[in-house]
Parts: C-alpha cells; structure tokens; sequence
C-alpha cells in the first residue's frame, strides 16, 4: 500500500489526505510517516516511552544490584563446604560458553555480522530504491538492528524542528 493516489501533479493531490511530498512521505505537524504502515501515524506521547525506558532502565540495574549484593552474601550465609560446592557449580556452568566464546573469537563475528545486517536492512530506505519482496521479507527478521538512539524514545519526525 502506499500514500500515492496517482496523478500529474502534487497541485492536483495525487497524496492521500495528510500526506505530501514528491513520495507522499512528508506528513502534517504531530504526525510521522511509519514505514511499516506506510502511511502517517500520530507522534506518540514522549512521556509513556521515556517512562517504559526509564521502568525497563530500573529494573536491569536491580537484578544486576542485587546480584552483586545477594550472591556474595548467599555464598557467606552457607556453610564453607556447600559454599565452596556454589561458587564452583556457578564458574562451571559459565565456563563452558566462555570457552565457546573464546574459542570461536565470537565478539568479532558477531560485530561484522550485525554492522552487515544493519546496513542490508537499511539499504532500501537510504536510497530510495525498491528491492524484490524475497529480500525484503528476508531482511524483515532483522529489522530490529536498525538501531537509532533518538528513535528508541520517539520517531525523529516527532522531535522539535529547535533540537
């Protein structure tokens, strides 16, 4: 689908209603063209996402918090013998990944790997072309790598023309 109603000219509004622009991708104040709609869809409330990242932010900083408070404590509560048996159980159950890991060098594969897939996913939309929908429906199962910092709280079209 697409905003496009077809015609000669913009003047003769070949753009569906709130849509402009030579691909009819500009929208109205408060309003972003999604992609995945295609069509313009209202900005949402900075207030509900900055939250939902600030709830989600609090939350990891808990587990990991309480992780290096209670573990320690956990291991000084029990006995030396079953302490001992704990804190061997817990290296050995992260050895072996590590070993893995270490192994297969895989903190270098997987750099290459998500650099290449972020810019095969994004390579349609900076420019501007149209690829066969084999590709894209491939591509669509990494579309979480399009990673853009100010994207994670809101659409860049709903930030303020003065940022």
């Amino acid at each position: 689908t697409s905003p496009c109603l077809g015609g000669v000219s913009a003047e003769r509004g070949y753009c569906a209603g709130g849509h402009s622009g030579t691909r009819c991708e500009v929208c109205d104040p408060g309003d972003y063209f999604s992609e995945h709609l295609a069509a313009c869809t209202a900005c949402p409330a900075a207030r509900l996402t900055t939250s939902a990242l600030g709830w989600l932010s609090l939350i990891g900083m808990a587990m990991a918090l309480s992780y290096f408070i209670l573990y320690p404590s956990l291991v000084r509560l029990l006995p030396t013998e079953q302490a001992i048996t704990f804190a061997s159980a817990t290296v050995a159950l992260y050895r072996r990944p590590y070993a893995v890991y270490k192994a297969f060098d895989l903190k270098i594969k997987f750099k290459i790997g998500f650099s290449f897939y972020q810019a095969a996913v994004i390579f349609p939309s900076a420019y501007r072309v149209v690829l066969p929908e084999r590709y894209m429906q491939t591509m669509s199962v990494f579309s979480w790598t399009k990673l853009d910092g100010l994207t994670l709280l809101l659409p860049t079209a709903c930030y303020p023309a003065r940022l």
